[in-house]
Order: structure tokens, then sequence, then C-alpha cells
């Protein structure tokens, strides 16, 4: 059980992190192409440019937190149900 929770965690935190990428790229094409209708109505001097800066640090911290907190959750879960008696859980006591 722990396998799998921890499982589909990653593959979600994965997921994610390409979606969020994928979804920043293409805001910054959006923005490209609004660069340059603003420069066929606002003359030449109008101009939008857009540096896309990748925090990598910053994600790596959030991942490894998010992951860290969902194991001990899991963690903490786990001993409790270990330790209690089986039919009071599945009766939902």
């Amino acid at each position: 059980m722990l396998f799998e929770i921890l499982s589909i965690v990653l593959v979600s935190m994965l997921l994610g992190i390409g979606l969020g990428l994928g979804l920043a790229l293409s805001f910054n094409g959006f923005f490209e192409v609004f660069g340059f209708i603003f420069q066929i109505f606002g003359g030449s001097s109008t101009t939008l440019t857009r540096n896309l800066v990748y925090p990598w640090g910053s994600l790596a911290i959030v991942s490894a937190t998010v992951f860290a907190a969902v194991v001990l959750a899991l963690l903490i879960t786990t001993r409790r149900t270990l330790g209690a008696d089986l039919a009071s859980v599945l009766k939902g006591e």
C-alpha cells in the first residue's frame, strides 16, 4: 500500500512539473504573439520581451518538502492502522 501511494505521488509530481513547464512555454509563445500585435499597432518602439526563468532550486525544495510531508503522513497513518483492531477499522470506528 505504501509503495502504491508513493508511486502515485512521484508520478503526479513529475506530471505536474512537466505540464507546468509546458504551460509556461506556451504562455511565453502567447506573449510573443501579443508583442508582435503591439508592434503592429504601436510602432517599432513598442516591444514586449519575456525571458523565462526556471527556478530549479525552489522547485526542488518544494518537491522534496511535499514528498517528505506525504511520506510522514503515510507513516503516521500506517502506524495507527497497524496498531488498531482490524474489525474496528473496517467498520469505520
